[in-house]
């Protein structure tokens, strides 16, 4: 297929050749199809969710050990840079 000035439209004929619509409005089709399918599957994932509700009733968890809670803290001694660059260097 012959373009302006005598070109060769490499891309349209690929097209033609693999059965796909080489004109320019599929294009703009497409993008219509894909924002349509983003705005309907939303609104219909959004009414799922308001007919089913949740699976269960939300409820917070409240530990019975909660009297002392420095019990549970821990110290850690973090090991200094120097003794890092050792760990990291490379012995042949």
């Amino acid at each position: 297929m012959e373009g302006k000035k005598g070109t060769f439209d490499l891309g349209k004929t690929y097209l033609e050749t693999r059965g796909f619509f080489p004109h320019a409005y599929w294009y703009w089709i497409g993008v219509g199809a894909l924002a349509g399918f983003v705005f309907l599957l939303n609104a219909l994932f959004g009414l799922a969710l308001d007919i089913l509700g949740p699976f269960d009733k939300p409820s917070a968890t409240v530990p019975e050990d909660s009297e002392d809670d420095s019990s549970n803290v821990q110290e850690v001694e973090l090991p200094r840079i120097g003794e890092l660059s050792s760990l990291y260097t490379y012995h042949s």
